[in-house]
């Protein structure tokens, strides 16, 4: 049985954790992409709509011109 390329090359039987440099690239990987999430959903919701921008009286001022 014939072995895929790939995995016979690069891979084969590597696990995440037995490598130091591929633990930390994930690890760090994982801290980005958390913070990254954090940032946006606290940016989303520092937003404040305006609603409208005219009073009763100045739609009754524009509604008598």
């Amino acid at each position: 049985m014939q072995t895929n390329f790939f995995l016979k090359n690069c891979c084969a039987g590597d696990n995440i954790y037995q490598n130091p440099v591929k633990k930390t690239i994930f690890k760090s990987s994982v801290i980005l992409t958390l913070l990254l999430i954090i940032l946006h959903s606290t940016n989303a919701q520092t937003f404040v709509h305006p609603g409208g921008l005219h009073t009763l009286s100045d739609l009754d001022r524009m509604k008598a011109k």
